[in-house]
């Protein structure tokens, strides 16, 4: 009897929505790319400065955000502090905004209200995966370009989606849990561990709404359809990313001489080689 009515309530919600937030999320997300690109841009100005030789600190090893450059010996900390500024504070904040906000009259999580907070998490999606490849273009590699690029379009896709916009949202939310935990590993703030099994469980937990939506009730539109494919594929990318994450560990234990960190496979390059390839980078630009 639940299963019908809510999808009785869909089909109502469906009927009467109105437009797409794409206003919103078309201004907003171009605020937070000027504002996040300018902080960042800060970042690497101030990072030239020998008082501020810590954001030039070489983290990871060859990789950025999970996406491995392998040819690059490290990510500047510089690099981490919109990411993980806005995975711990922002998006939290703003999903919070949304879930306090919904109404009860209409389904929220296989529905789709016409949210604030709902457009502006979209908007700082696309906002700060632009900006990102814009400003770290030189350290990027065409997978890295791809994820990026891939939030992009599931967050521009997802502003038109008349169902699992609540669902969506939430494992947006969860799931960048953990990037954030990656990153923090990445800076040596958590260990190697704790970071990969972090990242399953950020994975398997929206993954398993999104296997019970498809039983209890599918999504109803394109646009819905089209991004539970991407979340679902970054998803099977993530978790066979952290089982070769297992493989190298378990290979650095048995005697291989490796460094590793979440979403990386390379070795570590000394700080020396860091700071030469940096300058090297710095004065091309």
């Amino acid at each position: 009897m639940h299963r019908s009515n809510v999808s009785v309530d869909y089909q109502e919600l469906c009927e009467g929505t109105p437009a797409p937030l794409t206003d919103q999320v078309l201004f907003d997300g171009m605020v937070w790319f000027v504002e996040l690109a300018i902080v960042n841009i800060c970042l690497q100005r101030a990072s030239r400065s020998d008082r501020c030789q810590l954001l030039v600190r070489p983290c990871g090893v060859a990789s950025y955000n999970q996406i491995g450059i392998v040819d690059n010996p490290g990510i500047p900390l510089r690099c981490y502090v919109v990411s993980i500024a806005g995975q711990s504070l922002i998006l939290p904040l703003l999903w919070f905004l949304a879930w306090i906000s919904r109404s009860s009259h209409t389904p929220w999580w296989y529905g789709a209200q016409q949210q604030w907070a709902v457009g502006e998490i979209m908007a700082y999606m696309i906002g700060f995966c632009v900006q990102d490849v814009v400003v770290h273009w030189n350290m990027l590699d065409r997978s890295w370009l791809a994820h990026r690029m891939t939030n992009v379009v599931a967050a521009a896709v997802g502003v038109y989606a008349r169902s699992w916009q609540g669902l969506l949202t939430t494992f947006g939310f969860v799931y960048e849990f953990g990037s954030l935990a990656a990153s923090l590993g990445e800076v040596g703030v958590l260990r190697d561990t704790m970071c990969v099994l972090a990242m399953i469980i950020c994975t398997f937990i929206p993954m398993s709404w999104v296997f019970h939506g498809l039983v209890w009730s599918p999504p109803q539109d394109t646009a819905a359809c089209f991004v539970v494919f991407v979340v679902s594929f970054l998803a099977a990318a993530r978790l066979w990313q952290c089982m070769v994450q297992i493989t190298v560990h378990t290979d650095s234990n048995s005697g291989t001489d490796v460094v590793t960190r979440p979403g990386t496979c390379c070795s570590q390059a000394p700080d020396t080689q860091w700071h030469a390839e940096e300058q090297k980078k710095e004065c091309a630009s």
